[in-house]
């Protein structure tokens, strides 16, 4: 008995150990809910690229998100807000994917994932056209690519002029329409 529940804290031990903040683990599940793993910065000015968060001066700057509340929700600002995940793959799972950011009074947000070379940047929200979708749902979906057998970095940035929030889930195709 003894031995059963030494194995056991160890092995709830290694599972902490795999969920640092900002991290997830992908494998063979049908979605994993983004919204608590991110690491956020607040772009109060609004003017930050790409290139810009990517420096160590700003990436020094991505702080958890906090997990005892919805995840992803920073109310009413006009911040800009950055968000980035680190997707860790393993080699067996699937490489196309649809993340959902599941607001969909959302202005804008623009979407950072792999790409040939570098990041593909994907934009949209409510002040675009419902035909400008990459992907015909209620809430705002996009096609995600991931690398398998390697970590892969998302960033989305988000900003409204109302409360600015990212409940986002990274979902399997299938699943997400059986959803």
């Amino acid at each position: 008995m003894l031995r059963a529940w030494l194995l056991l804290v160890l092995w709830l031990a290694g599972g902490t150990a795999l969920a640092q903040p900002g991290e997830v683990a992908v494998r063979d599940a049908d979605r994993y809910v983004l919204s608590k793993s991110f690491m956020f910065l607040e772009d109060k000015d609004g003017k930050l690229s790409i290139d810009d968060v990517q420096k160590p001066d700003a990436q020094s700057r991505f702080r958890p998100v906090d997990s005892s509340g919805p995840g992803a929700n920073f109310g009413l600002t006009r911040s800009a807000i950055w968000l980035k995940v680190m997707l860790n793959t393993a080699s067996t799972s699937r490489e196309d994917w649809f993340l959902e950011i599941a607001y969909p009074p959302l202005d804008r947000f623009e979407l950072y994932s792999p790409g040939a070379s570098g990041f593909q940047k994907q934009t949209g929200g409510d002040l675009y056209p419902f035909s400008h979708r990459a992907v015909p749902h209620r809430n705002h979906v996009v096609p995600v690519r991931l690398n398998r057998g390697q970590s892969n970095v998302i960033y989305l940035r988000i900003q409204s002029e109302g409360t600015v929030a990212a409940p986002a889930t990274l979902w399997q195709p299938e699943a997400l329409w059986q959803h």
